[in-house]
This record gives C-alpha cells, sequence and structure tokens, in this order.
C-alpha cells in the first residue's frame, strides 16, 4: 500500500496501515464491504419504479430524486451489515447492541 502511495502521491514517510488505527480501519472496510454492498442492490432492488416516476412527475430530477427516495431507502440496508457481521464477542450481546434503538423507540411509544 505505502508503494502505491510513494508512486502516486510521493509520500516520503510511510504510514503503518499493521498496527494502528488505520490498520483497523482498512480491514474493517474490506471486511465489511461485501456485505454492504449484497444488503444495497437488494435494497435497490425493492425499490418500486412508481416511486421514481412519481418524483419525475412532479418535477424532480437526478440528484433530487436520489436524495428524497434512493438514499432514504437504502440507508437501513447499509446500517444492517455492521450489525449482523461475524465479528464481535457473542451472536446474543450483537444482537443487543444493533437493536436497542429499536427497543427503546418502542418503549417511548406505549
Amino acid at each position: 500500500m505505502n508503494v502505491l502511495l510513494d508512486d502516486w502521491f510521493g509520500l516520503a514517510k510511510p504510514i503503518n496501515f499493521v498496527y494502528g488505527i488505520h490498520g483497523v480501519l482498512l480491514v474493517e472496510t474490506l471486511h465489511l464491504f461485501p456485505m454492504i454492498t449484497l444488503n444495497v442492490v437488494d435494497a435497490l432492488a425493492k425499490i418500486d419504479p412508481a416511486l421514481e416516476e412519481a418524483a419525475e412527475s412532479v418535477g424532480a430530477r437526478g440528484l433530487t430524486k436520489w436524495r428524497t427516495i434512493t438514499l432514504p431507502l437504502t440507508t437501513p440496508a447499509t446500517s444492517r451489515a455492521p450489525c449482523s457481521s461475524s465479528s464481535g464477542p457473542s451472536p446474543t450481546s450483537r444482537r443487543r447492541s444493533c437493536s436497542a434503538s429499536t427497543t427503546s423507540s418502542r418503549r417511548r411509544r406505549t
């Protein structure tokens, strides 16, 4: 990685990717990318084309359609992948931490 950074940007001092926060971020990104991709592709396939057609009928184009329709419908898919990853102490604690916000919101309504 440092060789590529040196070739492309002329980096004088190499970055220590193995031991530190840079390594953790790199590994977690590589680890979660396939899961996030699969979840987002699934969410995109489930979007009803009628929603985009309705947005076009009222004058929404490109970025506005993406910001108001596609992004809100795919946001749960991007947050679902880290909760369903296989890293962590146990499945029970992972399930608790990922569903804590939904449980607390249910309690407030009742």
